[in-house]
């Protein structure tokens, strides 16, 4: 893709923090009225779960969400 610019930068993560990498599909997933699920309500999902949340749940629940979608 060489009309996309990269970036390389650091980020110290502290304990607690997360980090959720996570392909196109997800964002990229539409429901049955051709509405895109993308980055926006992606982000939001994961501000809006508890942090209190095992990361395991987070998932589960991310994967729910994108399934209900």
């Amino acid at each position: 893709m060489d009309q996309v610019p990269y970036e390389q930068s650091r980020v110290t993560l502290n304990p607690g923090d997360r980090l959720l990498l996570y392909t196109d599909g997800a964002s990229e997933t539409f429901n049955a009225s051709g509405e895109l699920y993308g980055g926006e309500r992606l982000l939001n999902y994961c501000r809006e779960a508890s942090l209190s949340l095992s990361s395991r749940k987070l998932l589960s629940g991310l994967l729910m969400d994108l399934n209900l979608f």
